[in-house]
């Protein structure tokens, strides 16, 4: 589980609709990606990791803090 908190999943298909996020929920992946849009791929990707790292940010910075706790507590 630690490695899916540095990873972004997505997920194509045709009967997606790009970026819509309960379609993303429901599938348990971070972004779906119609496949009619395979020629902005580059530009999706960055946008699903950006998304991804600005959402997870906060979790992992309180992460970091509290691992480095507990390491100068033992």
């Amino acid at each position: 589980m630690s490695q899916r908190r540095h990873a972004t999943i997505i997920l194509f298909g045709n009967s997606f609709q790009t970026f819509t996020p309960l379609q993303a929920f429901q599938h348990s992946v971070h972004a779906v990606i119609n496949s009619s849009e395979l020629f902005l791929l580059k530009q999706l990707i960055e946008k699903a990791v950006a998304d991804n790292t600005l959402f997870l940010s906060s979790f992992r910075e309180a992460h970091t803090r509290a691992y480095s706790n507990a390491t100068k507590e033992e």
